[in-house]
Parts: C-alpha cells; structure tokens; sequence
C-alpha cells in the first residue's frame, strides 16, 4: 500500500479491460510528495496485516510523509461506490438484455457489488450471474480524502492543510531547493554556507519556523532575509503563488 500511495498501480477501474488510471491519491489532489499530511487510513487484508501495520506504522507515516497512519475499517467513512456493467464485455455477451442487467446491477448495494467483485468473486442478479471482470467498480472519495484502491486494499489520505502543514511542506521544499541550488553553484558536500531570502510571508513563516531543520538539511549557518550580495549564486522562484529569491553563498 506504499506504492499504491505513493505512486504504484492504481487502478480505480476494477474490471476487465485497460483500467482507468487517476494516479495515487496525493496526484489525484495535486498535493506534492514533499508536502506533509495529517493522517493515511490503510485498509488492509487481514487481522495479521492489521497487527503488522500497528507495529510499523511510524515507518510507514515516514515513508509516505504523513503524521499519523491509522487502520481503516469502515470504508464507507472515506469513499462510496460507483458501479457500472462493463458494457464493451456485456454487450456482446447479453445484447438486448443488457439494459434489464444494468437495472438489476443498479439496484444493489454498491458497497456489497464492489466488495465481491475487489475479491475476484461473481455477482448474482437474479438468474443471471456477472464475473468480476464484467462490473467496473471506481471509488468516488468523501470531501476531504483522495482515496487509491487496488484489490482489497484502500489507501484514502486527508486533503485538508492546516496552516502549520503547508508552512512544514514549503519548508521542505526550500529544502529541495536549497540543495540543488548548492550542486549548481558547484559547492562541496560538507560546505558550510549563507543562504538568503526574499519573498512573501509564507516564506518568511516557513524559514523562520522551520530554521533548525532547513540549516541542518543544507548546511547553512544562517538563513538571512534581504538582498544577496553580488557574490552569491542567485536563483528566482515562485513559491506559494509568490516571486521569491533565493541565494547561497560559501
């Protein structure tokens, strides 16, 4: 479920056929690998993949950049069901029944419907029975989460930024950027530096706030807020949907 989070196969199309492919749950809300979030809600297989999930969930919160991961049991909290015939399959299949089946279909419990057919089992309608392959089943995500599925897993991420989350994110992204911005400029590994700043005042928050951990990540004795001096290597960059200036100098 790492993968599936993080990028891995993310099929929101559980049926026959090429499966329709949104992209992980961060992708699906635009929200980068680097930003943190509050909370990861894993659906897991098994009471034995629970336990081992309890064990190892700060590893895992690490790995995906969230704060907590916590064990999902009700998957109705984070995402519904839409269900559908695979018609291109169907169609062939049934011809002129096909409209009766697609009633039929609609009138189950969508929840029921995607748990058999994320199980590989058949679904009966009345004296008809569908394959797995034959019903396309997509999550939809509740307000809040993005939400990947593959198989019996489910993997839905909190969207919600809270202030404190956002300034953490940029921070790690001047990180990111504060490092590249040293191999440019052709700076060894262990090269003490002064990195400057200007931009607004999410810049300023992130830098102010998150000193400690920015400085150590790139070396810098000191993060200084003005203009660089002529000697310093010089990049622009927008940050939060601001032009922002940052500099670095041995």
């Amino acid at each position: 479920w790492i993968e599936l989070h993080n990028g891995g196969s993310n099929s929101l199309d559980l049926g026959a056929g090429p499966p329709r492919k949104r992209g992980p749950p961060r992708a699906q809300a635009g929200l980068k690998v680097r930003q943190p979030l509050a909370r990861a809600l894993v659906k897991v297989r098994s009471p034995g993949e629970r336990e081992w999930l309890g064990r190892l969930a700060y590893i895992v919160a690490d790995e995906i950049n969230v704060k907590e991961v916590v064990p999902l049991d009700d998957e109705s909290q984070v995402v519904a069901w839409n269900i559908r015939p695979n018609t291109p399959v169907l169609g062939p299949k049934y011809g002129g029944r096909l409209p009766e089946l697609t009633r039929a279909l609609a009138s189950r419990d969508p929840a029921e419907v995607a748990s058999l057919v994320r199980a590989g089992k058949p679904v009966e309608l009345g004296d008809h029975t569908l394959l797995p392959e034959e019903v396309l089943v997509s999550p939809k995500p509740r307000p809040g989460y993005a939400v990947g599925a593959e198989g019996d897993y489910l993997v839905a991420v909190s969207t919600q930024l809270t202030p404190q989350l956002r300034d953490e994110g940029l921070a790690r992204e001047l990180v990111h950027l504060i490092q590249t911005m040293r191999k440019k400029a052709g700076f060894e590994l262990t090269d003490r530096i002064t990195t400057y700043y200007q931009g607004g005042a999410a810049l300023r928050r992130a830098m102010e706030g998150h000193a400690s951990y920015i400085q150590q990540e790139t070396l810098s004795l000191r993060l200084v807020e003005g203009e660089p001096p002529s000697s310093a290597y010089v990049e622009q960059h927008k940050l939060e949907g601001v032009a922002a200036t940052l500099a670095v100098e041995k």
